[in-house]
């Protein structure tokens, strides 16, 4: 690329950057905060149900084998 033309895409990435709107400080903490809490929901629920379906597996097992 010639100076020229890294110039210009420079100037057109700075301007771009100039448009862009952050989120504030407040907003970025609340939603960080919403999705630490939908993370720790879902890892409650999977383990929930991973104990549930294992305890569950464990009783169909059991009786299968006093079956047998």
């Amino acid at each position: 690329m010639k100076d020229k033309e890294k110039k210009s895409l420079l100037t057109n990435i700075i301007n771009e950057y100039k448009k862009v709107t952050w989120a504030s400080k407040s907003t970025v903490f609340q939603v960080t905060v919403i999705v630490l809490l939908i993370t720790l929901f879902i890892a409650v629920m999977v383990t929930a149900f991973d104990f549930s379906f294992n305890y569950l597996l464990s009783r169909i097992s059991e009786i299968l084998r006093r079956v047998i």
